[in-house]
């Protein structure tokens, strides 16, 4: 009862959460709500929750994803202050069909902010935020204000950043500090640092990183996903055998990071040229955040 009179006082808003079906729309509510996944089942219709951030009270929908229901989407959205679209960034047999709906969202929000929330992003062989960006052509999105961040709705990774990035747009308060990246180290199976920026990077931590990497590789079998140093921290990455640490600092969202550390990764293994990198790396400047 207590709750329900404090509500009252909180201000509200209708938060819409769409995607196709299987895309863990779901599983993302569960984790917020309850800080558990738990065991889901596809959606008939829509279901409702009510989640807290800070003094907002969100009124949650989660519309079912299957073909004949998303005919329902358009009722929603069109009393939504915010809209997630949620896809599935491991299945990308589905893609198109997924950037087909989104468009088709897209003419219906108007002026509302939108969240695209590439999920299952703890699979190897999910797209990064890169990818799934180029995919939706989401660079052709002129008059809507939007964001894309890499999440697992069945760990929770990303969640807290996502919430975060609704509550800011609805309120105008900021939640998270700016993306501070100090440097970033790069090094390869043999530990071998094979980029770093600034240049300079590699002396002043890339043996301590690379330390950090064999050891994980010899005690561990995987590396931390943080290190905490004083005021900074280390995050963490690996994929096809490289190994990709940034120093930021505290309060940064991990999120940004760990999707950008992967996308660099990807494009120094595959020999992106050097445009390419250098425009990873300016994603990462704090003035994007």
């Amino acid at each position: 009862m207590l709750d329900d009179i404090l509500s009252l006082f909180r201000k509200k808003a209708r938060l819409v959460i769409l995607g196709l079906d299987g895309a863990g729309k779901t599983t993302l509510v569960n984790y917020i709500k309850r800080g558990d996944p738990g065991t889901t089942f596809p959606t008939v219709g829509a279901s409702f929750e009510r989640i807290k951030v800070r003094n907002l009270l969100l009124e949650v929908w989660d519309i079912g994803g299957q073909r004949h229901l998303r005919k329902l989407w358009d009722q929603y959205v069109e009393n939504a202050d915010a809209v997630i679209f949620m896809i599935d960034a491991a299945d990308r047999s589905r893609f198109q069909e997924a950037k087909e709906e989104f468009w088709r969202v897209v003419s219906l929000t108007k002026d509302i902010p939108l969240l695209v929330l590439a999920n299952k992003a703890d699979l190897p062989e999910a797209a990064t935020v890169f990818e799934i960006a180029d995919y939706l052509e989401l660079s052709k999105l002129k008059s809507v204000t939007w964001q894309v961040m890499w999440v697992s709705a069945l760990t929770g990774m990303g969640l807290r950043d996502a919430f975060a990035w609704i509550y800011e747009r609805v309120t105008g308060k900021k939640l998270l500090k700016p993306m501070e990246i100090e440097g970033i180290v790069v090094i390869d199976p043999h530990g071998e640092i094979v980029f770093s920026h600034p240049k300079e990077y590699a002396d002043r931590f890339g043996a301590f990183i690379s330390a950090i990497d064999s050891f994980a590789k010899d005690s561990l079998k995987e590396i931390p996903s943080s290190v905490e140093m004083g005021e900074k921290r280390i995050i963490m990455v690996r994929r096809h055998r490289m190994t990709a640490a940034a120093v930021i600092s505290r309060g940064s969202p991990e999120t940004s990071v760990i999707s950008m550390l992967v996308e660099l990764i990807r494009a120094i293994s595959t020999q992106e040229d050097e445009r390419k990198i250098k425009n990873i790396i300016k994603a990462m400047e704090p003035e994007k955040y």
